[in-house]
């Protein structure tokens, strides 16, 4: 692709008082307030892999936004640094997301997220050696032979530099997105933290870049309460960092600029604050008559390999290590030893990685971890990140075999566990399948007799886990006085319906009495009412309540004009 900046999106967008286009990262906690965002911003950034193959909500958050501003996918999940071939099923899935957003660019990160068919979740820095600028270059040029679009590479955070390193990280990124010739999305705070935690000015690291390959900024919050600075995207933008931003835009005028806040997602109204921070801030630099001498500071220097290392190992070798150390299967100070890295930045990635899967068990599995506590549901959770590697992209995934896991560690005899828990975990992985599942619910004017609802999940249990449910869920709204008990070996099993609600787009999860199951026997086989009595032995009057019943729980979906009849014959 041209390295130039491409062109404008089609769609229009005003630059604010000729300042620049700011927007914020879209995230589900802001999903029904739409209207208040686009109003307030200029573009939305997505994270690519949340909405691979999702359908539900997430589809329809974008299919409202599409059109109306623009929506740039922004990847955790490329690994253009990788060991491993680039993944086909993620550009095949990149593709049909780019396909149907049509945004100006695209963009994922100058590190690799997996390694050895294993997702980390997480970007791990490449050593900045000549090797890897023509690996990573010649990676970039598959992807946009690929994918035909204009593609950016953001400079990320990294907390130790991989040994080898045969120039600075502003050559090695410079080196890079000119070769490839595509674009740069430079984050300012993540210059911020490497220039913190690596002792260089960042200043000049800014002046380094070629600004012809900026197409957008990122600007974000970071932890600074420990060793080193931490890029969380969970906090509001420090004074220091937004300087640094002033002094970027007075080498780069106009551009794009993004707040990401992915963690500890505040209220949409202080989100669009920092947007408009960001705005003003540009408004008031962007003023200013035309600066005299450019910035003198030095340009950052590559530190001296340190004594008594030796030569440095290879990057296969060096990416075997941080494989095992993210896998638990060595430790930091083994991995220290060949990588010459601080021992308290070799656990921090293994925290981080550990972290993302854990997170996205506690999201996925709410009411088994609050029935087990935390004395058993931690040491569930580290066995599976042991035992379990994930092999998605998408994080999400990474929590699916929960309920196989715990089967199988049932049958291996763990006694901190039971069947119910194993059937617990199904239903709730089921309702986030159900939510997200790709199938299209069809609007009622597209039917001509009652059908099954796409989404639909009949799940046969051993135990009582859909009304088990239904309780503790009341209990939590505070419509029971006391917590429900664990179902044991002698409960009656029953059938569990799980569904994404036609109307909310949430998930709905329903015992399926004998009424619903009639509802679903007939619309399953497409039964006449009549039919469908004869069949069960009982009057047409039962059927259709059945069916209404179905209905309006979503199980069923009706044409406009319900028939009383029911499918045709």
């Amino acid at each position: 692709m041209a390295g130039s900046r491409p062109r404008r999106h089609d769609h229009a967008v005003t630059l604010r008082r000729g300042v620049g286009a700011f927007g914020v990262g879209l995230r589900r906690p802001h999903f029904e307030q739409l209207e208040q965002l686009t109003q307030a911003v200029d573009f939305v950034e997505i994270v690519s892999e949340n909405f691979f193959r999702f359908g539900g909500r997430p589809r329809q958050v974008l299919e409202s936004l599409r059109g109306r501003l623009p929506i740039i996918p922004h990847g955790v999940g490329l690994s253009i640094g990788g060991p491993d071939p680039l993944s086909e099923r993620y550009l095949d899935d990149l593709d049909a997301l780019l396909r149907w957003l049509d945004p100006p660019w695209f963009s994922d990160h100058l590190s690799y997220s997996s390694a050895f068919g294993v997702e980390y979740h997480d970007l791990i820095p490449l050593p900045f050696t000549e090797q890897a600028v023509r690996q990573v270059v010649q990676r970039i040029q598959q992807v946009q032979r690929r994918l035909g679009r204009p593609f950016m590479l953001e400079n990320p955070s990294y907390y130790l530099r991989m040994p080898g390193a045969e120039m600075t990280e502003a050559e090695f990124l410079t080196e890079v997105v000119e070769r490839a010739d595509c674009g740069l999305l430079l984050d300012v705070n993540n210059v911020y933290v490497n220039a913190t935690n690596h002792r260089y000015d960042a200043a000049a690291f800014i002046d380094a870049m070629p600004t012809d390959r900026v197409w957008q900024l990122h600007m974000a919050g970071h932890d600074a309460s420990g060793e080193f600075l931490v890029d969380t995207h969970g906090s509001a933008i420090v004074p220091a960092v937004l300087q640094l931003y002033e002094h970027t835009l007075r080498r780069l005028g106009p551009t794009w600029t993004l707040v990401e806040w992915d963690h500890d997602v505040p209220p949409l109204a202080l989100l669009l604050a920092e947007s408009e921070r960001l705005c003003v801030t540009a408004s008031r630099i962007l003023a200013e008559p035309p600066a005299g001498a450019a910035h003198a500071s030095p340009a950052p220097t590559l530190a001296p390999p340190k004594a008594g290392h030796g030569p440095p190992p290879d990057a296969q070798r060096s990416m075997q290590t941080m494989h095992a150390l993210l896998r638990g299967q060595t430790s930091a100070e083994a991995a220290a030893a060949v990588l010459g890295a601080p021992l308290v930045r070799l656990r921090a990635y293994q925290r981080f990685v550990r972290a993302h899967v854990q997170g996205v068990l506690d999201k996925n599995y709410p009411t088994l971890r609050a029935l087990l506590g935390e004395a058993r549901w931690q040491p569930l959770c580290a066995a599976y990140f042991a035992q379990v590697p994930a092999q998605e992209a998408e994080l999400n995934a990474a929590a699916e075999q929960l309920p196989a896991f715990i089967e199988a560690q049932l049958a291996a005899g763990a006694s901190a566990l039971t069947a119910f828990h194993a059937e617990l975990a199904l239903v709730e992985w089921e309702e986030f399948a159900a939510y997200v599942d790709p199938a299209r619910i069809p609007a009622p004017g597209e039917l001509q007799h009652l059908a099954l609802n796409p989404t639909l999940r009949a799940l046969q249990l051993r135990h009582a886990v859909g009304s088990f449910l239904a309780d503790w869920r009341a209990w939590e709204r505070g419509e029971r006085a006391a917590a429900p008990p664990e179902p044991d070996a002698t409960t009656a099993g029953e059938t569990v319906f799980v569904l994404r609600d036609p109307i909310t787009q949430g998930y709905r999860t329903c015992v399926a009495d004998a009424a619903l199951l009639l509802a679903f026997k007939a619309a399953h086989d497409q039964l006449t009412v009549p039919a469908a009595a004869a069949l069960a032995g009982v009057d047409q009057g039962r059927v259709e309540r059945a069916l209404a019943e179905a209905t309006a729980l979503g199980v069923l979906v009706a044409p406009t004009t319900a028939p009383a009849e029911g499918p045709e014959a």
